[in-house]
């Protein structure tokens, strides 16, 4: 990688976790675009070389937290099969939200509750396949990923008691009911 492409990268990584900081103390609609270049460091412009709103950044963070996730499973978003909701592909969700617990609380508490729910609501689409339209089953797309978003989001607000292996051992089972 170039040194204008590597600054480019630093520039875009202080953006965002600027921006994640800001949303631990101030609510998402009081954040400006002054509030995330100040606590990024980065001049004005650099901001919107990257970004044209901060609506741009949330963008970018999902989808970055979507390909690591598809990337630590070790699979390409069109190679997705049925299989892929075992307990090992789960834990790999629980651990990144164990690990993100702040940051996904936060973005949780600030209303991003849809576009998380849709990272999930994606990966199931995938995993799950394609459901006849004309069957009431076709609604399992959208049932799974939201009984296992409030889930985890309560799991996150308890503390994270169980471990990451006994949560997803629990989606896992969750997801055979659903999917029975």
């Amino acid at each position: 990688m170039d040194r204008r492409r590597e600054a480019n990268a630093r520039a875009r990584s202080s953006i965002e976790n600027a921006l994640m900081e800001l949303l631990q103390t101030k609510n998402y609609s009081s954040i400006t675009v002054t509030d995330i270049v100040r606590k990024a460091g980065v001049a004005r412009a650099t901001y919107y070389r990257n970004y044209g709103s901060i609506e741009d950044i949330m963008v970018s963070m999902l989808a970055g937290v979507r390909s690591q996730i598809l990337e630590d499973v070790g699979l390409k978003t069109d190679q997705i099969e049925k299989s892929q909701l075992s307990t090992d592909v789960l834990e790999v969700f629980v651990r990144h939200y164990r690990l993100r617990r702040r940051e996904i609380l936060s973005l949780h508490n600030n209303g991003f509750s849809p576009s998380l729910l849709q990272l999930m609501a994606d990966f199931a689409a995938e995993s799950i396949g394609d459901m006849p339209a004309n069957s009431i089953r076709h609604y399992d797309v959208y049932a799974l990923p939201s009984a296992m978003y409030g889930t985890l989001i309560r799991w996150l607000e308890a503390g994270c008691p169980e471990s990451d292996r006994e949560m997803a051992s629990y989606l896992s089972h969750l997801a055979a009911n659903v999917l029975a």
